[in-house]
């Protein structure tokens, strides 16, 4: 034992390297460093400034919930697909404590929970009539007091705008233009962590 106390490893006496800048590598070094970083960041600007998006705000346009209502607007630049869709939602504060936590992961998963399985954990949208939601997505008129398949905050405020978008050509009709919806979502999301409950679900 006192010869492992007196070794070198416990001593802090291994050899080691220590370099000693000198006035002329450290320059080098700076410099080799500041040309690669200098490269990767034009690189990456000249990438971004090629990205030309669109932001269309159509909350005055359509202010009437469930409605129907047609926005236009011009593309005046050449865009390579593929084309992205995305939403923007304003004041709407998603990484709040309770509204996070507002949820039954094992629901999601796919097990059928009762009422006491999900009281704590989505609270306080447990049932269809605290969700607001009484019929199912597939046209089933839901009891409102059973149990929200899914049940929380989250389900509550689920954004279902649906969008279509047309191309209107000057003096031709307008084209409908196909919006690809499948594989948005990571696979182990769909496979493992959301699973549907049954038919119309």
């Amino acid at each position: 034992m006192e010869k492992l106390r007196a070794s070198a490893f416990k001593q802090q006496k291994l050899p080691a390297w220590r370099p000693v800048p000198t006035y002329c590598m450290t320059i080098a070094l700076f410099g080799i460093f500041s040309t690669i970083f200098i490269t990767l960041g034009a690189i990456m600007l000249a990438q971004s400034n090629m990205i030309k998006s669109i932001s269309i705000q159509y909350s005055t346009d359509c202010p009437t919930i469930g409605s129907t209502c047609d926005v236009s607007f011009e593309v005046k630049d050449d865009i390579e697909g593929p084309v992205y869709v995305y939403y923007e939602l304003d004041n709407f504060y998603q990484n709040h404590r309770r509204y996070v936590k507002s949820r039954s992961i094992m629901q999601l998963r796919g097990e059928d929970m009762g009422y006491d399985d999900v009281k704590v954990d989505c609270d306080p949208a447990i049932t269809n009539s605290d969700i607001g939601k009484l019929v199912s997505v597939n046209g089933t008129v839901l009891n409102g007091d059973d149990v929200a398949v899914p049940c929380g905050l989250i389900a509550k405020t689920y954004f279902n705008d649906i969008f279509q978008l047309s191309s209107v050509a000057p003096f031709s009709v307008a084209q409908e233009l196909a919006i690809d919806s499948s594989e948005i979502a990571w696979k182990s999301d769909r496979e493992y962590k959301f699973i549907n409950q049954g038919e119309g679900w």
